[in-house]
């Protein structure tokens, strides 16, 4: 069950983004207005009530982007960003793009010939270009990069970056 709350939130929160900030907006605002109760309730008036409440909460954009962080739908923004920065960087610079693109195009047929001789020559039964071999290899090693990766990255999200700052 709670992977499925999960996946709703994450869901929500990357196609119904309007729905779910004015969401966040309404009940991060509720906390500043209880807040400030509490401070006019000790004798302040509700104008500097309020304004101690923003200040003490802190910034409200930061936490509505903690609370997107934290059901993972930032994760399609920062995908599309990076995209978008991509694309510009390589049609700034043409050139070193065909260069990149042609070096990759290079790299992947010799890799992809050489791994045929292998395979014919080390696997028996398996000709080298039975795609069936090809996919399941690939997808083998991509679930190893992912899960090489993944620890790491889940482990350094967990670091509070003053911190790490702090110890260098």
């Amino acid at each position: 069950m709670r992977l499925l709350n999960r996946v709703r939130s994450w869901w929500r929160g990357i196609f119904q983004r309007s729905r779910v900030q004015n969401e966040m907006e309404a009940e991060l605002g509720f906390h500043v207005e209880a807040h400030a109760e509490e401070l006019m309730q000790s004798g302040v008036t509700r104008a500097e009530a309020l304004r101690r409440a923003r200040l003490e909460f802190g910034g409200m954009e930061g936490k509505k982007e903690e609370c997107l962080e934290a059901r993972g739908a930032s994760f399609v923004d920062n995908l599309i960003q990076d995209l978008r920065y991509g694309a510009r960087t390589m049609l700034r610079a043409p050139g070193f793009t065909a260069m990149a693109v042609l070096a990759l195009a290079l790299g992947i047929g010799a890799g992809a010939l050489l791994l045929s001789r292998v395979m014919r020559s080390q696997l028996f039964g398996v000709q080298p270009t039975d795609p069936a071999t090809f996919v399941a290899g690939a997808c083998g090693l991509m679930i190893v990069v992912l899960a090489a990766s993944y620890i790491p990255a889940r482990r350094a999200m967990r670091v509070d970056p003053m911190v790490a700052l702090r110890y260098e």
